[in-house]
């Protein structure tokens, strides 16, 4: 399979837009979220090709302190219980987790955390008894980074194919950045043999913080294709 290079028209910095608009700044705001390129050219494309690019993804947020509380109950000689975390426990380090427990037998200590599935499994629960519990813990950001069907396109470009998501390829699909951390997540469009597409067309990626709770910013880069 050939590659074919990218030329990158744009690098300004996107922040918070349903259509991509493009920042006056020239220097990202460490504060903030922002993705880099706004705006990316693929020239020559053609079926069977694959092209690729890396998208810069910032975490502008600083590190947020979570809680979660649990009515936990024992069974008999059970003194290990796993939990699993709302939120990226940061640096994925136990020992930054603090366990309040209303039991007074309980003796409790975080003991194991998988960054994977966000498990923590707590020891040193009194066997058959029932208590309220809370967990504190520093967490990171979450990212979505996925394929967006535009809501414009460029002039003298079509909007992508419904199989346009099939076709593109997304290296970390949920990153979780530490604060103020900037991340190159690989972006691949592979264009199967024998596709028939228009001479010029345009998709999106799209980046989103996870948990924002109601009001949510979309950050979008374009992807403008051009075939051979």
């Amino acid at each position: 399979m050939r590659r074919v290079l990218l030329g990158v028209l744009l690098c300004a910095v996107m922040v918070g837009c349903s259509e991509p608009v493009e920042s006056p700044s020239l220097t990202p705001p460490v504060d903030d979220a922002w993705i880099i390129p706004a705006q990316v050219n693929i020239a020559n494309f053609f079926a069977g090709a694959r092209a690729e690019y890396s998208l810069q993804v910032h975490n502008g947020n600083d590190e947020v302190e979570r809680s979660q509380a649990w009515m936990v109950g024992t069974e008999p000689e059970e003194t290990t219980v796993p939990f699993t975390l709302d939120w990226p426990l940061a640096a994925g380090d136990r020992t930054k987790v603090t366990v309040q427990s209303d039991n007074g037998d309980d003796n409790l200590t975080p003991l194991s955390y998988d960054d994977e599935t966000r498990e923590l499994v707590i020891e040193g629960f009194a066997p058959d008894q029932a208590r309220t519990m809370t967990l504190s813990y520093p967490a990171w950001t979450e990212f979505a980074v996925y394929y967006r069907y535009p809501n414009r396109v460029a002039e003298g470009y079509s909007y992508p194919d419904d199989e346009t998501d099939d076709w593109v390829i997304i290296a970390d699909a949920t990153p979780v950045l530490a604060p103020k951390e900037t991340r190159d997540i690989l972006i691949a469009v592979e264009l199967p043999e024998g596709t028939v597409t228009p001479d010029r067309w345009e998709f999106w990626i799209a980046v989103m913080e996870k948990g924002q709770g109601s009001v949510q910013t979309e950050m979008c880069s374009r992807w403008l294709v051009s075939m051979r």
